[in-house]
Parts: C-alpha cells; sequence; structure tokens
C-alpha cells in the first residue's frame, strides 16, 4: 500500500468541508485568527487583507482561498479523542498481514532490533537475526524457538504466555476505549496524528496517518524489575504483505535438534486415593489441551467437587512449576474458603510416576492448605521425555544481596532439630543442625545423645523468582567415615522458612544435583538453645 500524500490529505479534508455549518461567532473568530496570523506573517499579506478591491477580483478570490483552506483546517479539527483512535484500530482489525521492525532499548545495554510478520489469528513470526527466530501461536498459547547457530529448536507447547506482542494488544482493545489525544506532528515527511492508550498496564503512544488510519510509529516506555528504563519502538510498518505461510510452521528446521516441552507429558487421567479419609475419598486430575478437571469423589462413585481450570507450566530455577487459573466451580461442594483464583504445586517425573509437592512456592497459592508431598498414578511413567533448558521467560537468580535472601537467612541462624521414632514412639535417632553465618554443622545421635555422624559444609541462598535453593559445598567429615576429610561438592535443594518451621526439600530438580534424587520434604524445627549459648546471648 502506497503511503498517503500531504494531497491526498487535503482532498479528504476539503470532502467533509461540505459537511460543516459552523456557527456564527465560531466563524467571525476563525477569521479573526487567519487575519492576525497574515498580519503577522508578511507585509504583503497584510495589504492582501487590508486593500482587495484595489489589487483585483483574483487577489480577493486567493484571499478567499487561503481564508478557506486554514477555516476548512480549522472547523475539521479532531473529533473527540476515543472515536479517531477507534478508527485506527478498526483499520488495524481490517488488515490481515503486517510486517513491522521492533527496537528494544535497555539503558547500558545494545539496541535488541527484530522484525515482526503477523499473519492474522494472532499468529506471528520473531526474525531475531543471523538466522534465529521464533514461530508464535498465541490464541492456542505455544511457540517454537529456533537457534541458528546452535542449530537447536524448542517447542513450548505447555500453555505458558507467549512473548507481548503490543500490536496485536492495541488492535484487540475494545471500541471506545479511553484514548488522549496529542498534538499532530510530522515523521519522516509524513503529517501524523497522535494518540495515547493504555494497554496491558503500560502507556503506548500511536502515531499514525490521518488518511490511512493506520499506525506509522508505536511507542512504549517503562521500567523494568531491574529498575532500568526500557524503551520498544515498532516502526517500517508493512501492510497486506504478502507472506509465505511456512514462515510460520512449528516444524524445526532439518537436521536441527529438537525438543519439546509441553502438556503432553501430563495429558491423561492422574488419581489417588486420600489416606484416612472417612469416608474413604478419590481424587482425580484429568488434563486435556491446556485446560484440567479436578474430582473429588467417594468411593462408591458419589461426586463431591468437581472444579475446571486453565494450566500454564513454567520452569524457574531448574524446578518444573503447574500454575492453575480462571478456577471455576462446575459441580458439588465449593472448597473450603472458597474457590481460589489460582493455585500452584512444584512436580516431577520419576520412576514412580508423578509426584506433586505443595506450600514450597513463595508468593504463590498453594495447591493444598498445608505442606504435601502427593503421589498420582496415571498415565504411565515420563521416563523417556525429553530434558530441557529453563524457560527463556525465565528470571535470572536475584544478587545474594537480596533482601528476601537475607532476611532467610537471618531466620535460618541457629539450632535445627528433627527426631526419627519407632512404631512404638520410641525415639530411634536425633539429627540437629547448627547455622553461623553461611556455615551449617549437621549431626546425628543415638537415643542416648552419642555422637554418630557429624558434616560441616559452607552453602549459599538462592531466589529464582518463587523458588528458593540452599546450595551447599565444602563439605568437612568431622565424625564417622572419612573423618578429617575435605570434600568438594556441589548440592541443592529447595527450602522455605516460616518463623520455627524449616523445610528442606531434594529431589525436585531437573537436571541440577541433589543430595538425594527421589522428591521428599523434610520439616526441621527450631530447638531452644543450650544453656551455654542461653548465657552467651543474655546482656550484662
Amino acid at each position: 500500500m502506497e503511503p498517503a500524500t500531504d494531497d491526498d490529505e487535503l482532498i479528504h479534508r476539503l470532502h467533509r468541508l461540505g459537511e460543516l455549518k459552523p456557527a456564527a461567532v465560531e466563524t467571525e473568530r476563525a477569521l479573526e485568527r487567519v487575519r492576525r496570523s497574515l498580519t503577522e506573517l508578511s507585509p504583503v499579506a497584510a495589504v492582501v487583507v487590508g486593500k482587495p478591491r484595489a489589487l483585483g477580483w483574483w487577489i480577493a478570490a486567493a484571499v478567499c482561498l487561503g481564508l478557506a483552506v486554514p477555516l476548512a483546517w480549522l472547523a475539521l479539527g479532531p473529533s473527540p479523542a476515543h472515536a479517531g483512535f477507534d478508527d485506527i484500530r478498526a483499520a488495524m482489525q481490517a488488515r490481515r498481514s503486517v510486517a513491522c521492525r521492533q527496537v528494544r532499548r535497555i539503558e547500558g545495554r545494545p539496541d535488541e532490533t527484530s522484525r515482526w510478520l503477523m499473519f492474522g489469528d494472532h499468529r506471528f513470526r520473531i526474525d531475531l537475526g543471523g538466522g534465529s527466530y521464533a514461530v508464535v501461536d498465541g490464541a492456542r498459547r505455544r511457540f517454537l524457538r529456533v537457534d541458528a547457530q546452535a542449530q537447536e529448536a524448542t517447542l513450548f507447547d505447555d500453555g505458558r504466555p507467549p512473548p507481548d506482542n503490543l500490536y496485536e494488544a492495541l488492535k484487540d482493545l475494545p471500541q471506545g476505549v479511553a484514548a488522549q489525544q496529542l498534538p499532530q506532528k510530522r515523521i519522516d515527511g509524513r503529517n501524523v496524528v497522535g494518540f495515547t492508550v493504555s494497554v496491558e498496564g503500560r502507556i503506548a503512544t500511536v502515531w499514525a496517518d490521518p488518511v490511512a488510519r493506520l499506525p506509522v510509529q508505536i511507542q512504549t516506555d517503562e521500567q523494568n524489575a531491574e529498575g532500568q528504563f526500557v524503551s520498544v519502538t515498532i516502526d517500517e510498518f508493512e501492510f497486506e504483505k504478502k507472506l509465505n505461510p511456512d514462515l510460520f510452521s512449528f516444524g524445526p528446521p532439518a537436521g536441527f535438534a529438537f525438543t519439546s516441552i509441553g502438556l503432553d507429558e501430563l495429558r491423561g487421567r492422574w488419581e489417588r486415593p486420600i489416606p484416612g479419609s472417612n469416608p474413604p475419598l478419590i481424587e482425580s486430575l484429568t488434563v486435556e489441551g491446556d485446560h484440567d478437571i479436578y474430582l473429588l469423589r467417594r468411593t462408591d462413585g458419589t461426586l463431591v467437587r468437581k472444579l475446571s481450570a486453565r494450566v500454564h507450566l513454567e520452569r524457574v530455577g531448574d524446578v518444573a512449576i503447574y500454575n492453575r487459573d480462571e478456577i471455576q466451580l462446575v459441580e458439588g461442594n465449593s472448597p473450603p474458603g472458597g474457590v481460589p483464583k489460582t493455585q500452584s504445586f512444584i512436580y516431577k517425573f520419576d520412576q514412580k510416576g508423578l509426584c506433586e509437592v505443595s506450600g514450597l512456592l513463595h508468593g504463590r497459592d498453594s495447591f493444598r492448605p498445608r505442606i504435601a508431598t502427593i503421589r498420582w498414578v496415571g498415565p504411565g511413567k515420563r521416563d523417556d521425555r525429553p530434558s530441557a533448558d529453563e524457560s527463556i521467560a525465565d528470571k535470572p537468580r536475584a544478587p545474594s544481596d537480596d533482601p528476601d535472601l537475607r532476611r532467610d537467612l537471618e531466620q535460618m541462624q541457629g539450632r535445627w532439630e528433627r527426631i526419627g521414632r519407632n512404631a512404638q514412639g520410641e525415639v530411634t535417632w536425633r539429627m540437629e543442625k547448627l547455622v553461623k553465618g553461611n556455615q551449617e554443622t549437621r549431626t546425628v545421635t543415638d537415643p542416648h545423645g552419642r555422637v554418630l555422624e557429624q558434616q560441616t559444609v559452607r552453602f549459599r541462598l538462592e531466589k529464582h523468582g518463587p523458588v528458593r535453593v540452599f546450595n551447599f559445598f565444602e563439605r568437612m567429615n568431622d565424625v564417622g567415615d572419612g573423618a578429617g576429610l575435605n570434600f568438594e561438592v556441589d548440592f541443592s535443594y529447595l527450602y522455605r522458612i516460616d518463623g520455627t518451621t524449616l523445610l528442606e526439600a531434594p529431589g525436585l530438580f531437573e537436571k541440577r544435583p541433589s543430595y538425594q534424587t527421589n522428591p521428599v520434604v523434610y520439616i526441621w524445627a527450631r530447638s531452644e538453645p543450650r544453656n551455654a549459648e542461653k548465657t552467651a546471648n543474655t546482656p550484662p
């Protein structure tokens, strides 16, 4: 499509002139403004306005034309801002294919430039340069990432939100959305009209051709989580560009290594009996597409509760997280406390099936009201599923001076214990750990207090979004096998600390080494300081 010219814009405005019926007072005010402007602009103009008869009828006609054009321009002033933006939005929706450039600027970093091709129906392709690209189906929440340099292709079909598409977000805004009109200006020699509008929690500035009613430039400015200013500019638009459908294929290029991360590994029906329930209860979770159905029923088949939800998987800090939102009660009794808005839990497959761990995530609503490690029996083992790198949307771990990590480290200081008992409730062993600074000493004793084993490690804490990680290294065996020897180790587990309770959960990482393979949650209770420690901590 050819860009609109200034002549096209003038013709469009003159056509509208015949439809106008300005009030007399408005016409007089406009004439006065034009007369004043002409007088200030040129002495010749002043003569023309002041003595039209002396210069002939043709000069008077020219003056009338000179007055008519400004009056037309003034009379054709902008309609209410939302109506003007609605015209732009409607024109965007009428175009099926769009090509454009996006430049993302973060202070202190090189510009990130990509080319975007939009095929309609929320399908688009992002060319990242060097042969790398991403293909996105926003409606089905799936995308393919192709790394040309590594010759790897990864299909994300797990319901996670696709990459942001500012153009599509603007196009999908509702009719009549509030928009603030800006003064006209010129971009690359073209007259443009401008609007600011709120879209997905940020303010976008849209500059558009006043005749074609299509964007010329779109801009946003915001601050990211690290406090850096991020600017995004979209321009170089080409509308109704003929695009090859093969560019939007989700198949990997020939010869590329291919990994699929998706809900396929979870699809089907998973169930388990609830131990100790009276009457006996069975719960099941059926995953189909990007939704699931949760059923709670009695063993005689009587339905207690049926809930549906949308599913979104993510991998954060090498941990797989199952998220549920848009939760609805379909049938039966409402859960205690009402229907939650969202729920999340950590999951992992092993030889026994699907393991769910609830209550470890920070800032997320748990799937259950208590800490729980649940084993689901379902469609089968998933030992053959491909390994996967972390999500491209995964945030880097927080710095070591993160306030949450500082608070966790402060709460960990002191003594913690776990006690083992036999079926008769008799103590069979005690395990204690003493945390001082970034050093932990773990001691195992028999029922009589004899030390069986003691190890000391140095550790660091990590934060990856809702996941907290305890990473330990430089282990020294103080008592027991290998006493007096130091070992370089690198083991990690998930943790959560809450006042007097410390949760330790090894075996939940996808690939990161842990000191135990199978998922489990150990619960530590804070123990009272010993007499010597009480004395040392008592102020004089």
